[in-house]
């Protein structure tokens, strides 16, 4: 696919669209009506892109899953972060209550 396309698995969506079309465009089955290896071309061609399409979907998909993923973790080390710090709080609540029943006694 990378071959036929004239492109390396790094190249960005937008190259490789514009490889594709600037390809498609010489290999054309309607520019070419006669040439059985046009549609062959063709064909072949529109596979190579298509499969590029579905790794930049795939990877677009793992990376927002990589995203969410990280949402989430810092999310549950804020979480755990408040409730120890309502913990304390709370801690300290009642050594301060401890104290004043010391002091009115």
């Amino acid at each position: 696919a990378t071959r036929m396309l004239g492109v390396t698995q790094q190249t960005t969506m937008t190259a490789v669209h514009q490889a594709f079309r600037k390809l498609a465009f010489l290999v054309h089955p309607d520019k070419n009506q006669s040439s059985t290896i046009s549609n062959d071309a063709f064909r072949t061609l529109s596979d190579a892109f298509a499969f590029f399409k579905e790794q930049h979907a795939q990877a677009k998909k793992q990376a927002a899953a990589e995203r969410e993923r990280e949402e989430y973790q810092r999310r549950a080390q804020e979480d755990k972060f408040r409730e120890q710090r309502a913990e304390a709080r709370q801690n300290l609540l009642d050594i301060s209550n401890q104290n004043c029943l010391y002091i009115n006694v």
